[in-house]
């Protein structure tokens, strides 16, 4: 009830009296829910200390073992790594061995088929021109200019005398010159051989073999030397053996050249038969025989050891003969 109400003794209204009891209800009401509440605990601050020590040694242990965890990862990580890399380091070198195969595959391939197309007209080519010198002898060793008058009747008369024949001995010689290379113009060099061509290919090999038989030949101080005219392509041919035979004469080895470009090797009782340079490196190496090889023998030889052969070719298997003596 307010205060003007009981200063007058006037009678409150309705809505005030309910709005009276409705303060009064709430007021209640609170005081009840403050006395229903209970009372907060009060923890003492060494409780408080301990809890957070045991929380964070439990936080570290936890990052501990997270960390273990993580470390093992990392290493088995490097170590797949590790394996990664040694497997690409192979694989490099596998990748680097297979291209230098097949670069060398490519050659030896365009060396094949080379031969295929070529070797076998060529092999004729070469038979023709070397029946046609088959009468044709060539004399190395003669200074240049030695020569004086008729070239033919020269050489007639340093035939005779050189190799001691009788003066009625017909030599039928049909021409002689010196080889159509430019003179050289260097004292010291080399001179130019001499090619005979003779009617007769008795003739020819009578004299040869006189020549082969005196071995020291000399015409004014100067050694002299008789062979067969070969083309220039069979002279390439031969000339692989130098080497070789200045081996085999050092270690006192015995052997011939036979037709058209083969070692024949007498070793004890033993007859080796050798097609090729590289054949004959191969077959010696017992020996300490070595040979420099033309690019031509070093695919060839590759071209044996792969198991090939080209038209025009021997079967590189049956090119070294053996005989008993």
């Amino acid at each position: 009830m307010s205060q003007s109400a009981r200063r007058g003794k006037v009678k409150p209204s309705k809505e005030e009296h309910s709005k009276y009891f409705e303060e009064k209800s709430t007021a209640a009401s609170k005081e009840l829910a403050v006395a229903n509440k209970p009372p907060v605990e009060q923890t003492p601050d060494s409780d408080i200390n301990v809890t957070i020590i045991t929380e964070l040694q439990k936080f570290r242990q936890e990052v501990n073992e997270s960390l273990e965890k993580l470390s093992e990862k990392v290493t088995n990580i490097d170590q797949t790594v590790s394996g990664l890399v040694r497997r690409i380091s192979e694989a490099e070198d596998r990748i680097s061995t297979l291209e230098d195969g097949h670069n060398r595959h490519t050659q030896l391939l365009s060396f094949l088929l080379e031969l295929h197309r070529d070797r076998q007209l060529e092999a004729r080519c070469e038979a023709l021109e070397n029946v046609q010198r088959r009468d044709n002898l060539r004399i190395y060793g003669i200074k240049e200019g030695s020569e004086e008058g008729d070239t033919v009747k020269w050489i007639e008369e340093f035939l005779r005398t050189t190799l001691q024949l009788p003066t009625e001995f017909d030599f039928r010689i049909e021409r002689a010159h010196r080889s159509l290379l430019q003179r050289p113009t260097n004292p010291n060099a080399s001179p130019r051989s001499f090619v005979l061509k003779f009617n007769s290919f008795k003739t020819k090999q009578l004299i040869l073999q006189k020549a082969w038989q005196e071995k020291n030949l000399t015409y004014r101080g100067e050694k002299i030397t008789m062979n067969h005219d070969y083309s220039p392509t069979l002279q390439k041919k031969r000339r692989e053996y130098s080497g070789i035979k200045k081996q085999l004469k050092a270690k006192q080895i015995k052997f011939q050249s036979p037709y058209p470009a083969m070692l024949k090797v007498f070793v004890q009782e033993d007859t080796l038969v050798f097609h090729s340079a590289w054949e004959v490196a191969e077959g010696l190496k017992h020996l300490g025989i070595t040979a420099e090889l033309s690019e031509e023998e070093r695919l060839e030889k590759d071209l044996h050891r792969l198991g090939w052969t080209a038209s025009g070719m021997k079967n590189p298997r049956a090119q070294v003969a053996v005989s008993r003596g």
